[in-house]
């Protein structure tokens, strides 16, 4: 039924669009950003098991490509192209973002193409003036453990081919769900029962307004991957829960809640996020728990940050599971230089516990530190 009514509202999109002129065609403008960033760091493992590279560098581009026109009908019809970078890969090996859209302010939006789930424009986050709440410049092994869960309270933010709703915004509330791939594992495919692809649910609804000169953004979104798409590696969610992999977990299809505050006032902002997700890696009763909070303020040219993030996930699905334990502090200030230039700097650190590591010489846990500087261009 779902299927059936993400579907149906994107077939009566697409009908209105083919009976009506465009007034201009799309004329597609150029922009985007790039952040260089150099780092030390201490990387060091308990009792010395490791030692890393003290100092190093991080990137991250973007060019997109943009454009829209406004149908006789009133429906405003758009493309959006991006191309990513980030870290070592490739500029041109990444889509990110590349999809069409129709919309009109009666009837909401319809995106279709390779893109992020609705939950990423309708999630509420700490802002960091710095490179961001990432492990960037830490060494992060337990986090490789949960990286498909993404740091933080996000739910995922791959870009795979999807259909995403979103409703008007009706006095700041705005309501959404999208269908599709998670990733991209078959870019240009359009047989999504390749075997690899989930299929990723989500659903949200947002606020944002003022409040008596205080800004107020809230929202609660949902998350649910199908395990191995339609006929993939796993199988349909029907048949996939309680099948026996080994003799103690089962699948099961992960799922998501997530719930976001954050207040501005007077140039302070404060918030603080929540993600709930059980199954975790499709293993039946293994969960995780995230936390993040933090607070801004900028004024003028200057801004200042500190925000924290914990992340406590089963290490498998029995009842005698033991909890691993990662946590992140980012502390971060910016200064705009103008035309589209800011310089920042951070001070990162990062602590990881494997509750069922016990050795003398530990190698997945320990408590490192960076120090960041780097400048972001937008353009």
């Amino acid at each position: 039924m779902k299927k059936l009514l993400v579907a149906s509202t994107a077939l009566v999109a697409f009908a209105a669009v083919s009976t009506a002129q465009a007034a201009d065609p799309i004329k597609l403008s150029i922009g985007g950003y790039m952040q260089q960033y150099v780092g030390y760091s201490d990387n060091e493992d308990d009792n010395g098991a490791a030692n890393y590279s003290e100092v190093g560098t991080y990137s991250v581009a973007e060019v997109y490509f943009r454009g829209s026109t406004k149908l006789d009908n009133g429906l405003t019809v758009g493309v959006n192209i991006d191309t990513f970078k980030s870290g070592g890969t490739a500029l041109d090996a990444a889509s990110d973002d590349t999809f069409l859209s129709v919309s009109s302010d009666s009837l909401g939006s319809v995106k279709v193409g390779s893109t992020k789930g609705v939950s990423f424009g309708l999630s509420t986050f700490h802002s960091d003036a710095g490179i961001g709440m990432t492990g960037s410049f830490s060494v992060d092994e337990f986090a490789q453990d949960v990286s498909g869960l993404g740091w933080g309270t996000a739910l995922s933010t791959t870009d795979g081919h999807k259909v995403v709703y979103l409703t008007p915004n009706l006095g700041g509330v705005q309501a959404g769900v999208s269908y599709g791939l998670v990733n991209e594992s078959n870019v240009g495919s359009a047989n999504l029962q390749t075997a690899g692809n989930d299929i990723q649910y989500q659903a949200g609804i947002a606020y944002r307004g003022d409040l008596g000169g205080v800004a107020v953004s809230a929202d609660y979104n949902y998350e649910m991957i199908e395990d191995g798409g339609l006929t993939g590696v796993g199988v349909a969610s029907t048949a996939t829960d309680g099948t026996a992999t080994d003799s103690v977990d089962t699948i099961s299809n992960p799922e998501s809640h997530r719930v976001g505050l954050a207040v501005t006032v007077a140039g302070f902002k404060v918030a603080a996020g929540y993600r709930k997700t059980d199954n975790v890696g499709t293993v039946s009763d293994k969960d995780s728990d995230a936390w993040e909070a933090g607070v801004k303020y900028a004024t003028g040219p200057y801004a200042v940050s500190l925000g924290y993030t914990k992340v406590e996930q089963d290490d498998d699905g029995t009842a005698a599971a033991q909890e691993d334990t990662s946590e992140l502090w980012v502390a971060s200030g910016s200064y705009n230089l103008g035309a589209g230039v800011t310089m920042i700097g951070s001070v990162i650190n990062f602590d990881e516990d494997d509750a069922s590591d016990n050795a003398a010489n530990q190698t997945d846990e320990g408590s490192n530190w960076a120090v960041v500087a780097g400048l972001k261009v937008s353009f």
